[in-house]
């Protein structure tokens, strides 16, 4: 994607025009591991910049975007620094909820039974429309065969968080973890509108590995990241490019020939 940056920051400094095309990757702003703004100061912080950065490029309006967050960003090409510094966090939040920067856009969180809801409140509170889906709760799993008796409708944005690896928040009887991983993420594009974005951190099976997987649930992967140290610490950003639906027999079908060629992966 083409973005006129100079439309929509002060380059009175010459040097943050350069920088903001090189920490940009189709429109999406690309904090450097640990670097992610503390807006909640929550294991959320890495995905919420990035929620409200998509959600400008699916309303069109990019350059929007990069004027409202260039105030509060630290340039330095020298010390290759591009960083939201804590101390301008608060006013940030501020401008972003006086403009109701996420107004009209729709959102779907699939969440552990004990995930944090504060990060809903503030979407909320900067205009969105946030729903979520507990996983796995009472009994009850999120899977490709209930996925449409839970929510009959699609998202601009979905996203998870501390969700995607091993723990009991994903685990059934009958499937690895892995299976529910990959079943999750087709879960989640059928619930992606065409043009949305799917976004996810904190999780080991968030990996560039699964590129050709994506692709089959018409995703194409915009970045890959680190969130910070640790084995379950990485990021993707999935675009949702069609309108196709994976069924449970389509998805059992797929999940066998990428076990036939690495059974210790996907086991």
């Amino acid at each position: 994607m083409e973005v006129d940056i100079r439309k929509g920051i002060d380059d009175t400094i010459n040097s943050k025009v350069q920088i903001f095309h090189e920490k940009t990757r189709n429109g999406i702003v690309l904090f450097e591991k640990d670097k992610f703004p503390k807006i909640l100061n929550s294991s959320y912080d890495p995905l919420i910049l990035n929620i409200i950065n998509c959600s400008f490029i699916i309303k069109n309006n990019l350059n929007e975007f990069f004027s409202i967050i260039e105030p509060f960003v630290e340039f330095n090409q020298v010390k290759n620094i591009f960083e939201i510094e804590d101390s301008k966090v608060s006013e940030f939040k501020k401008t972003l909820s006086g403009i109701n920067a996420m107004s009209g856009i729709e959102l779907l969180e699939i969440m552990p039974a004990d995930g944090k809801s504060e990060h809903q409140v503030f979407l909320n509170k900067i205009g969105a429309n946030a729903s979520s889906l507990i996983v796995k709760g009472n009994g009850n799993i999120l899977n490709l065969q209930n996925f449409n008796s839970k929510i009959n409708k699609k998202f601009d944005i979905t996203f998870s968080n501390n969700l995607l690896h091993d723990n009991s928040s994903i685990e059934d009887e009958k499937h690895s973890n892995s299976y529910r991983s990959m079943e999750l993420y087709a879960v989640l594009s059928n619930f992606t509108k065409k043009g949305g974005y799917s976004i996810h951190c904190h999780g080991a099976y968030i990996s560039s590995l699964h590129e050709t997987y994506f692709q089959f649930l018409g995703f194409k992967v915009i970045d890959y990241f680190r969130v910070e140290t640790g084995p379950y610490n990485f990021g993707i950003i999935l675009k949702k490019l069609n309108n196709k639906e994976i069924t449970s027999k389509e998805f059992d079908y797929l999940y066998a020939e990428m076990k036939k060629r690495n059974p210790i992966r996907y086991r």
